[in-house]
């Protein structure tokens, strides 16, 4: 079975090993993201004269079908056929409904690039569904507080009554932090928008394709500054982790307020029947479950942001772990010998396939 990077290969690999590095099951959820790339991919080829009129309709229309396709039928994504990944997915369709014009969509385009240019299409179209289920919450909050009008409750610090505050007051200081969850996505929209697409491997594409009419199809604000840096980075998937993390920490502490305060021992509000759960052995009791389970999925996000934040950022960047990493680094590191640039001349003896491999990327954008 040909693959998007067999090219130089004999055969098929191992089938354990393929099944090991699948990554189908995660990134299926890629797969409007990948189409709308492709789309914009094969009108920048068009448009530099690489694929014919009737390749570039052909593939627009099959790209198309296929996005029509898993709009109306939840079984279409699927991993049947054993794909690698939503790539190859979606590569594999497109052959099967155009024949050999869909073979040339990847002309020029490396899967890195691919990647990159997914996970920021992602992130571009699913922050503001975040962003917007969270003003939901703010503004249901903005609502119990104007009903609470004068109406007074305690304060706490260390679970001990401290000082009188109005109930409006504590409601609107969860607002408060949501608030910030709110402009820190913006801080990543603003990180995530920038395109990958048009860099390569690492060293651009030897074609003609115009950057900045693809990052204007695909909704990008900017172009990306340097081919070797947005092959490889992924700081913005950092940001989100992290973004995330923090904003379930705040919805926990919301679960665990109205958890409290909704008890007999508190009593300041009234779990509403439809947000709680019975017991099967005491039927006097309103289990808060739907509260406890916030509380118990923010554990989920945070463990996928801090306990690993390090082998994470490692595997991103690819630097190795070093096996002083517990020791406290000195305040003022000593001074290390620097690097110098050792050029490769036209005479160099180059590796067989390396020169011809993609013409020299020499761009001022890239």
């Amino acid at each position: 079975m040909a693959h998007l990077w067999s090219g130089r290969f004999a055969g098929d690999p191992d089938a354990d090993l393929f099944a090991f590095g699948s990554s189908f099951r995660f990134d299926r959820r890629l797969f409007e993201d990948d189409v709308r790339g492709s789309l914009a991919w094969a009108a920048a080829l068009a448009r530099a004269g690489v694929l014919s009129v009737a390749d570039a309709k052909a593939i627009d229309d099959g790209l198309r079908h296929l996005l029509q396709r898993a709009a109306t039928d939840q079984t279409f994504v699927s991993d049947r056929h054993g794909d690698e990944d939503v790539h190859a997915f979606v590569e594999r369709e497109l052959i099967e409904r155009i024949g050999d014009a869909g073979r040339r969509l990847h002309t020029g385009r490396s899967r890195n690039e691919q990647v990159a240019v997914d996970l920021r299409l992602y992130l571009k179209r699913r922050l503001p569904e975040i962003q917007g289920a969270l003003a939901d919450v703010v503004a249901a909050f903005v609502a119990l507080a104007e009903r609470a009008g004068d109406a007074l409750m305690p304060s706490y610090t260390h679970l001990r009554r401290a000082q009188p505050v109005l109930v409006s007051h504590f409601l609107l200081s969860h607002c408060a932090a949501l608030r910030r969850d709110v402009d820190r996505l913006d801080a990543i929209l603003d990180e995530v928008d920038e395109l990958p697409l048009g860099s390569g491997a690492i060293a651009g594409t030897s074609y003609a394709v115009d950057v900045d009419a693809l990052a204007a199809a695909l909704g990008f604000g900017r172009v990306a500054r340097n081919s070797i840096d947005v092959s490889g980075n992924r700081d913005f998937v950092a940001s989100f982790l992290h973004a995330s993390a923090l904003g379930m920490v705040h919805l926990s502490r919301v679960a665990e307020d109205f958890i409290l305060f909704t008890s007999e021992e508190f009593g300041f509000f009234e779990l509403a029947d439809a947000a709680a759960t019975g017991s099967s052995l005491m039927p006097q009791k309103k289990n808060p479950d739907p509260l406890e389970l916030v509380r118990g999925k923010s554990g989920r996000a945070i463990g996928h942001s801090t306990p690993r934040t390090r082998g994470w950022d490692a595997c991103a960047r690819c630097l190795p772990s070093p096996p002083d990493c517990g020791r406290t680094p000195p305040s003022r590191p000593a001074p290390r010998p620097g690097y110098s640039w050792r050029p490769m001349s036209p005479t160099t003896s180059w590796p067989e396939g390396l020169r011809s491999a993609t013409r020299t990327k020499s761009s001022a954008r890239w």
